[in-house]
């Protein structure tokens, strides 16, 4: 389900919408033997926008990852 945060990054106020994922536990064993290593809590950005003016394209990926890991530590 896509959400929406309002964020402050790098000192702009941005409109966030997101997906978050909350991850799953590890399971060393199932009663057939078998396991899950289980997952991280994850974010994926869908846009971004500064006011009404969608702005993704101008973020490399490194920007956006610094962008899903403040999101990330507000949902946890």
């Amino acid at each position: 389900m896509v959400q929406t945060i309002q964020i402050t990054f790098h000192d702009t106020e941005l409109s966030v919408d997101y997906e978050y994922d909350p991850g799953e536990p590890m399971v060393m064993y199932y009663p057939d033997g078998t396991g899950h290593p289980g997952s991280a809590p994850s974010v994926e950005i869908h846009d971004i926008f500064a006011g009404e003016t969608g702005i993704y394209n101008v973020f490399d990926g490194r920007l956006i990852g610094d962008l899903e890991e403040r999101i990330l530590e507000t949902c946890e």
